[in-house]
């Protein structure tokens, strides 16, 4: 992979994290817009990610992004369902293929039976495989909310922080101007 191309993965996956700088989203987003060959590598990148996503080829922190992002954009949501779909098709029919050249042999109506089981179970793998995902990103959300309101109690201790030590200066002030 090109440095460009690492680059621009890079600042993909800020811009999916949301820690992409505003002149960097900017720049990001105008780029895309106004040439068609910048589009059409982000566009790629974010598909190759997706797909790396699905197959489970993402390191754990990159996999992370991508599943907050999959899960907020419809569109990368539906795009991470075709994949699957396509995935679990390619494999459905490797494995096809494979049964078909070993059992020669046996009737269709086998091979039949032998297929819809093979697909129940890469349906209820993927089932069971988003329920997992969203059990999780229900616990990255509580988690986020424990953090949030941590932060706010934390400024909140802060301002009473300051203002304690407002007060404290204006009382040794005024107790020091009543001894002067």
């Amino acid at each position: 992979m090109s440095d460009d191309r690492k680059d621009m993965r890079e600042r993909l996956l800020a811009h999916f994290e949301g820690t992409l700088s505003e002149d960097d989203r900017e720049t990001l987003e105008r780029s895309a817009l106004q040439d068609d060959g910048s589009f059409e590598a982000l566009e790629a990148i974010e598909t190759e990610l997706v797909e790396d996503y699905i197959r489970g080829e993402l390191n754990a922190r990159d996999e992370g992004i991508v599943a907050a992002a999959i899960q907020r954009s419809p569109r990368l949501s539906e795009s991470a369902e075709l994949v699957a779909a396509l995935d679990a098709r390619e494999q459905l029919a490797t494995l096809s293929g494979r049964r078909e050249r070993a059992a020669s042999g046996r009737g269709s109506g086998a091979r039949r039976l032998w297929g819809l089981l093979l697909l129940a179970a890469l349906a209820l793998l993927h089932l069971s495989q988003r329920a997992e995902l969203k059990r999780l990103e229900s616990e990255a959300r509580e988690l986020r909310q424990q953090l949030d309101a941590s932060q706010a109690e934390r400024l909140r201790l802060e301002r009473e922080l300051a203002r304690s030590e407002a007060e404290l200066r204006t009382r040794r002030q005024a107790s020091e101007s009543g001894r002067g």
